[in-house]
């Protein structure tokens, strides 16, 4: 290398380090610009994912609280249908009976006729309430809807006598079964029994709000609040009547296009919930990923530098004294040693692959691991059930391969399109988690030989929400476990019926999901086939 003057090897030094530079400063460049246009855009999309996730799980909250309470009206609805509805003093009595065990549920209980006339009323806290009786209770058409089809109604939010805050009434019907009701039970709710429903976990500040079919507030920011207070923005409340369920328009926030909230109807009630996040908190993080992006190119520019240099001494070593060697050739001063201590560029490759190759087998291994502790997990999961309920067991793992079987089949017969290959083999991996619920069961009727009795059963019933709530619990800490959103859905919904007599949502037809529907009908067979 000494052979060569140093301003010839300086030129050929100064002329490979720019054309390293521009090789490689400018694609750089544009994928630094890129890599930042993901993070942004993935912001984004991590923003409607959780704003999403918080106002389906908001909803089902409140949907899960509304239909425990319409059970217990219901059940003491069944109590009183025996009384005869002129028996006065016999409704009383049968309401005081019944109000230590009322009195967690609600707070007024009402006993009206069909037009809405008190016959009975009852302070579960304070006793009878003889000065409501022959008095009509407002919000007509909203109990009045106990007497439809759905037997089940439920008010606008109001201010209670009783308590002096803001409260609604359900009403569920009265009556022989089979037979037109004779009148309605109407239970006044505290809402402040139900704050709860809005603390869900989120990554991001989000702001939730419940709202009734009139409008108000029942829940603001994880409070009640302690008078009606009726949403402010009319625009936005007209929009979000405008469809069950739906994104708030988007709007701008530096070189973000995003949507500030979403929307949704509660299934089963006339009420909304609404998730928005703070446009100052939005505006902040477009600011820093700005500032990020200054940051990220100058750092950049100087990593490109600094490999253009040392490339350019990788490229300019190997000639030079590739040009000596042929020198000292030409002079006939040259041993074959000296030609085999050349480092040429091919063998610097060769080294960089052998690296690469073996970061990919690494990667490789990774990955597997990653898969085993999956498949460990789904396994540890379904062991703690059967470790309750021996049968379970055999039954979990019977249910993954029958639902892998039929899916199969189905697409064999062309009956679905949207059963990919990867969806089978996640419907087969979430299967065995479908009954993981049971866990929360007691034994005295997990492990019951005789048939439950009605209230044991509505006990069983809470095995759906249970599982599910479990594994979504697991999937917020996996997120990208695809198998996972499978396994809420089967565990929520897999006792869903066609005709929408099922558990716990009474979903019907195409709201059931297609993953529970298919459980569904394996869960059958397996009845069918194996003893229980």
């Amino acid at each position: 290398m000494n052979d060569l003057p140093r301003t010839r090897k300086a030129r050929l030094f100064y002329v490979v380090f720019l054309v390293l530079i521009l090789a490689s400063g400018v694609p750089l460049t544009a994928l630094t610009f890129y890599k930042l246009k993901v993070e942004r855009d993935g912001f984004a999309e991590r923003l409607q994912q959780d704003m999403d996730g918080v106002c389906q799980a908001v909803s089902r909250n409140v949907q899960i609280y509304a239909d425990s309470r319409r059970r217990e009206a219901s059940l003491l609805a069944g109590m009183l249908t025996t009384i005869n509805p002129e028996d006065v003093a016999g409704l009383q009595a049968a309401l005081a009976a019944q109000a230590p065990r009322l009195r967690e549920s609600f707070r007024v209980v009402q006993v009206v006729d069909r037009q809405l006339k008190v016959l009975a009323a009852y302070d579960t806290q304070k006793g009878p309430l003889e000065g409501q009786i022959g008095l009509s209770l407002a919000q007509r058409s909203d109990l009045e809807l106990a007497l439809g089809p759905t037997g089940f109604g439920i008010t606008d939010v109001f201010v209670s006598a009783a308590t002096e805050h803001p409260c609604v009434r359900i009403s569920v019907p009265l009556g022989s079964s089979g037979s037109k009701p004779w009148g309605l039970l109407a239970c006044t709710v505290d809402l402040r029994d139900i704050e709860w429903a809005t603390s869900v976990p989120s990554d991001f500040p989000t702001q939730v709000q419940v709202i009734d079919s009139a409008g108000n507030q029942i829940l603001s920011g994880g409070k009640v609040p302690g008078y009606i207070a009726p949403i402010a923005d009319v625009l936005l409340w007209n929009y979000i009547q405008s469809a069950q369920r739906g994104w708030l328009p988007e709007q701008k926030a530096g070189s973000l296009r995003y949507s500030p909230g979403v929307h949704m109807r509660i299934p089963g009630i006339r009420w909304y919930v609404l998730v928005r996040i703070p446009e100052d908190f939005v505006a902040k993080r477009i600011e820093e990923f700005h500032w990020s992006s200054i940051g990220m190119l100058m750092i950049t520019f100087l990593i490109v530098v600094v490999l253009a240099a040392l490339l350019s001494n990788f490229v300019v070593i190997p000639i030079t004294r590739l040009k000596s060697v042929a020198m000292a050739v030409a002079r006939k001063d040259f041993s074959p040693a000296q030609v085999r201590a050349i480092p040429t560029v091919y063998e610097e490759v060769d080294k960089i692959s052998q690296a690469l190759e073996d970061m990919v087998l690494q990667v490789d291994r990774y990955f597997n691991e990653v898969a085993s502790t999956r498949d460990a997990l789904t396994f540890g999961l379904t062991t703690i059930v059967e470790f309750r309920d021996p049968e379970t067991g055999y039954h979990v793992e019977r249910m993954a391969h029958y639902s892998r079987e039929l899916c199969r089949a189905l697409v064999e017969r062309g009956l679905s399109e949207e059963l990919s290959e990867e969806l089978i083999d996640d419907i087969f991996k979430a299967a065995p988690l479908h009954d993981v619920g049971k866990v929360a069961i007691p034994d005295s009727i997990l492990l019951k030989p005789d048939q439950l009795t009605p209230r044991e059963f509505e006990i069983m019933k809470t095995h759906t929400t249970a599982g599910a709530h479990a594994i979504a619990s697991i999937q917020r800490k996996l997120p990208r476990a695809s198998f996972l959103t499978l396994a809420v859905e089967i565990a929520l919904a897999h006792h869903e019926w066609w005709d929408g007599t099922g558990y716990p949502s009474g979903l019907a037809g195409q709201d059931i999901p297609l993953s529970a529907r298919i459980l569904a009908l394996a869960d059958v067979y397996d009845a069918l086939a194996f003893p229980r």
